[in-house]
């Protein structure tokens, strides 16, 4: 790292490689030492500094606040870089300033318009505001950008901050659901998951999820009517969960209820922009519709979702190869026309 820091100074990359080494190692101390003794520190200097007081890797007397600072002065330094605004904005997350940490986020994002990680705590610090739709619409941003698999699972840990899972159930209730849901998907029981959920059920008659989870039982029996009695009643104890939506929304299209379908798929991912199979089915719509700027997106959205999907990949593929030659034909169609004047 010292090597690599010679090499290229003013690299935040190395410097914050270099910090977690030292860090990882117990050294943080040595490190700060050398960095508050440097006679001219640099923006990389306080960036470092910044990292190891947020880590709290060294005395007590340091720690978010004096991160903080440094931050400030690196950015005085080095205004237009990303990465610093990105970092202050987490360190203001961190000590619970969610308005103050969503301009250096949104900065971050006018910088450097392909990194997707500021989008994550952008949402979080958002929805701490009480700004429930625009968070939604920033996690949308975020799955539009082909973020790297390596964000999925904090992007979905922000969706379940947003929307819990398990409201309305204590967590002394959740092994019992589980191992129901054991039951239907591991075991194929979908009778025996039904007897544990509804002493569940009535143990706790606020749980959304226990009716979500019964609907599938009964569509996995067949009574499509009786699944979505369940589904209506857990939307209506949680009218906020995209979730019943898209298992209502699989329903009507197994009955062949297009237009309901659309209408729970749509509302489905308007209150949970992270429902994979809701995005899958509205662009298998949409390209029946021929609406390919429209499937496209949908499709675009469930290759990061699920990006070992090889089928998404394909129908993605083959929806630009179709974008591209009606492209082509329109430019020909158009030569044509101007070759005639």
């Amino acid at each position: 790292m010292a090597e690599l820091e010679r090499a290229s100074p003013d690299s935040l990359e190395i410097a914050r490689l270099k910090a977690e080494a030292y860090v990882r190692a117990g050294r943080a101390a040595e490190l700060t030492a050398e960095l508050q003794s440097h006679p001219k520190p640099r923006a990389a200097t306080h960036y470092v500094l910044a990292l190891i007081y947020a880590s709290g890797a060294t005395d007590p007397g340091h720690g978010a606040g004096d991160a903080c600072a440094q931050l400030e002065t690196a950015i005085a330094l080095r205004p237009s870089d990303a990465e610093l605004h990105y970092r202050l904005g987490l360190v203001l997350l961190s000590l619970k300033r969610p308005e103050q940490a969503t301009g250096p986020l949104r900065r971050a994002i006018e910088l450097d318009g392909k990194r997707t990680a500021p989008f994550l705590p952008l949402a979080k610090a958002l929805h701490q505001l009480g700004k429930r739709a625009e968070a939604l619409t920033t996690l949308t941003e975020w799955a539009l950008r082909h973020p790297p698999e390596a964000e999925l699972a904090a992007a979905k840990g922000v969706m379940d901050e947003i929307v819990p899972p398990f409201a309305g159930m204590p967590t002394s209730a959740q092994p019992l659901f589980l191992k129901a849901a054991a039951l239907l998907e591991e075991q194929d029981d979908p009778v025996g998951a039904i007897a544990l959920l509804q002493q569940l059920g009535r143990e706790h008659p606020q749980a959304a999820i226990v009716h979500s989870l019964l609907a599938l039982c009964h569509r996995r029996l067949d009574d499509a009517s009786r699944a979505i009695d369940e589904l209506r009643e857990a939307i209506a104890l949680a009218p906020s969960d995209g979730r019943s939506h898209q298992y209502l929304g699989e329903v009507y299209l197994e009955r062949k209820q297009l237009a309901q379908a659309k209408f729970e798929f749509a509302r489905a991912i308007e209150l949970n922009p992270l429902l994979e199979r809701a995005h899958l089915a509205l662009a298998q719509l949409a390209i029946e519709e021929s609406d390919l700027p429209g499937a496209r997106r949908h499709l675009t959205i469930a290759a990061s979702l699920d990006p070992h999907n090889p089928a998404v990949a394909l129908q993605l593929g083959v929806l630009n190869l179709r974008a591209f030659r009606h492209a082509a034909s329109a430019e020909e169609r158009e030569q044509s026309r101007e070759a005639v004047r």
